[in-house]
């Protein structure tokens, strides 16, 4: 990023008096995030589903194929105000004091065959959240072909550094941020919502502004963030870095809402398929709510609390926490395989 948008963002960040805690794991990838300009894209065609796969996303996910919306219109980036916008972004989703911040989001990932420019859908789901400090609770629903047309539910509930998890079969397992450094990797991940990154790519100077577009029916501003992919040897030394999957961050040009976003994989990253096919992947998510709610009894509840019912497993045992499902303990069986396990 220039000097001279530096200084725009500087004068037009209307959160200038917000002075967040600093986070050391960010100020680290900060100092070593050399980027690059996104590499520019070749048009794309009109997504075409092929019948079957179209058949199978709408059945599990309810009509959510028409998260596709391909209706970008690029129009003339602006000379002024750019960042403004995204500031105002931030400035409108920072924490408030005892509030819970609850929000709804809905993805869906496809594929495209470069060679012919058919679009087909893999994944399609719905991520609902609450989170509030250091707590947070986290409801995935996904399903598709990509999930070999099953659908599928994760439901994790994170307190204290410790993360409880309940699979759509109803299996439990726990992992502390304790265990080891992966473990509280996870865990972070799992906090982070579509608001928090977005909000970190802001603290991170990391968003720049690429025009304004219509997105989700919406008036939208885009905001690019590249990643570099790096590679090194042995004896950890650079040997390349090229610039690797793009998302776009989406404004709301009226109300300074954030949209959504979309993630490209256009770069080195573009995976070939057995017979020299190569694909090129995107996932798109588009915000259906944002609310910051009062921590009444059944608002705490929601946040603290499993939506997602344990289940017997298929011997009627009753499993309890683990970190790997094959080593969970059997507390109690002889009840029926599969029945729900009713909160005490």
């Amino acid at each position: 990023m220039s000097d001279s948008t530096m200084r725009r963002f500087a004068s037009a960040d209307p959160a200038a008096g917000h002075d967040p805690d600093c986070n050391e794991e960010l100020l680290a990838r900060i100092v070593d995030d050399k980027r690059s300009p996104a590499r520019p894209r070749a048009a794309r065609s009109p997504l075409r589903f092929v019948p079957l796969v179209a058949a199978a996303a709408v059945a599990l996910a309810g009509g959510l194929a028409a998260l596709l919306t391909n209706d970008e219109r690029v129009e003339p980036v602006r000379e002024l105000g750019d960042l403004a916008l995204a500031s105002r972004a931030y400035a409108q989703t920072n924490p408030r004091p005892g509030k819970i911040l609850h929000t709804v989001v809905t993805f869906v990932s496809t594929r495209e065959f470069v060679e012919t420019g058919e679009v087909t859908v893999e994944t399609i789901g719905r991520v609902e959240q609450w989170h509030r400090g250091t707590e947070s609770h986290t409801l995935n629903r996904y399903g598709g072909p990509g999930t070999a047309g099953r659908g599928q539910a994760l439901d994790h509930v994170v307190a204290n550094g410790v993360m409880r998890q309940v699979s759509a079969d109803g299996s439990y397992r726990i992992v502390r941020a304790s265990d080891n450094g992966d473990s509280a990797r996870v865990i972070r991940e799992e906090q982070r919502g579509f608001i928090e990154e977005f909000r970190r790519r802001y603290e991170q100077g990391d968003l720049d502004p690429d025009g304004d577009v219509t997105f989700a029916g919406r008036p939208a501003r885009r905001y690019l963030h590249t990643q570099i992919v790096k590679g090194r040897d042995t004896e950890g030394k650079l040997l390349f870095e090229n610039p690797g999957p793009t998302t776009a961050y989406y404004i709301d040009r009226e109300t300074g809402d954030p949209l959504g976003s979309r993630l490209v994989d256009d770069g080195p990253g573009d995976t070939m398929l057995p017979g020299g096919r190569v694909i090129e992947s995107e996932s798109e998510q588009i915000v259906r709510l944002i609310e910051w709610l009062p921590p009444t009894r059944e608002n705490l509840d929601d946040l603290r609390e499993f939506l997602l019912p344990r289940r017997r497993d298929a011997q009627g045992c009753i499993r309890g926490a683990s970190r790997k499902r094959a080593e969970a303990p059997k507390l109690e069986c002889g009840g029926t395989p599969g029945a729900p396990i009713r909160a005490k």
